[in-house]
């Protein structure tokens, strides 16, 4: 997510570069599949490729997982 925060509209390979070690590009594909279920993340099609960004900020996502932490213990 610290890449899509970094930056505004993010293709696979430079979210992959942003990271220090990177899973596969398949690893990567799959994660932002499920946050984009999920309602994290949005796709656009441009091209032959997609490019991912948030969808909130990352102040609004760092509280929803402190949240989501609380409630779990």
């Amino acid at each position: 997510m610290d890449a899509l925060f970094a930056l505004v509209e993010v293709p696979i390979p430079d979210i992959r570069a942003e990271m220090i070690e990177p899973p596969s590009a398949n690893a990567v594909r799959k994660l932002l599949q499920i946050l984009e279920q999920k309602g994290h993340v949005k796709r656009r099609k441009i091209g032959r490729n997609y490019v991912f960004s948030a969808t909130t900020s990352k102040k609004r996502a760092g509280k929803g997982v402190l949240m989501h932490f609380m409630r779990a213990r």
